[in-house]
């Protein structure tokens, strides 16, 4: 991801960044879940299936 791509997604809101962190996953196969940080902001975090 170049400089410029990471300023863009930053710019987003975090819902907006969670959809899109989604979108991301779902293209390679990955699985989200949706976790509730300190700051009670949903994150959604990722990881390949074969952590399940």
């Amino acid at each position: 991801m170049t400089e410029e791509e990471k300023r863009a997604l930053y710019a987003l809101s975090q819902d907006d960044r969670n959809q899109r962190v989604g979108e991301w996953a779902k293209k390679v196969g990955w699985t989200t879940e949706d976790v509730v940080g300190d700051d009670g902001v949903i994150y959604r975090s990722f990881m390949p299936n074969s952590h399940l």
